[in-house]
C-alpha cells in the first residue's frame, strides 16, 4: 500500500512539473511573438524598435538583455504627457535615454550605467513627455541627436 501511494505521489510530481515546463515554454514563445517592432526616425537616422505600451513592458524594458544592436532601441509609448522616471534596473549594458515630446527631442540622459536589482540612480525628465527611447550609449552623440532634434514613428507600426 505504502508503494502504491509512493507511485502516485511521484507520478503526480512528474506530471505537474512537465505541466509547469509546457507552460513556461510556452510563456516565452508567446512573449516573442507579441513583440512590437518599428521603424523610427530621429534626426533622419533610421532605427529599428521594439515598442513598450503597457505597464508590464515599460518595467521590464531591457533588462536582463545581453546587448543591443546599434541601430536598435526601445521605445516607451505613453498615452499621456507626464514626468518619467527610469532607472537602469538589471542592465547589463550602458544606454541613452532620450526624452521625446510630440515629436520632439526634448532631453537627452547619456551613457546612463547599468545597476543591479537595486538601482540608485534615477533619471527623471525634467517635463512632461509622451515617449522615450533607449538605445545603445553614445549613439546620441555618434548620431548628432540633440535637443531640438526631429522623431516620428514609421507608419508600418505593428
Amino acid at each position: 500500500m505504502a508503494s502504491i501511494l509512493k507511485n502516485k505521489k511521484i507520478s503526480f510530481f512528474l506530471v505537474s512539473a512537465f505541466l509547469l515546463l509546457i507552460v513556461v515554454v510556452l510563456f516565452f514563445i508567446f512573449l516573442n511573438w507579441s513583440k512590437k517592432e518599428s521603424s523610427v526616425y530621429i534626426s533622419g537616422k533610421q532605427l529599428t524598435v521594439e515598442i513598450a505600451d503597457n505597464p508590464s513592458e515599460r518595467y521590464l524594458g531591457l533588462s536582463s538583455r545581453k546587448n543591443l544592436l546599434e541601430d536598435h532601441g526601445l521605445l516607451f509609448i505613453f498615452s499621456d504627457y507626464a514626468k518619467r522616471r527610469f532607472v537602469m534596473r538589471d542592465m547589463n549594458f550602458p544606454l541613452d535615454i532620450i526624452f521625446i515630446k510630440d515629436g520632439v527631442v526634448k532631453e537627452i540622459k547619456a551613457d546612463c550605467p547599468p545597476e543591479g536589482n537595486n538601482p540608485l540612480v534615477i533619471y527623471e525628465s525634467k517635463d512632461d513627455i509622451n515617449m522615450v527611447l533607449e538605445v545603445p550609449a553614445a549613439y546620441a552623440k555618434k548620431n548628432n541627436i540633440v535637443i531640438g532634434s526631429s522623431f516620428q514613428i514609421s507608419e508600418n507600426l505593428k
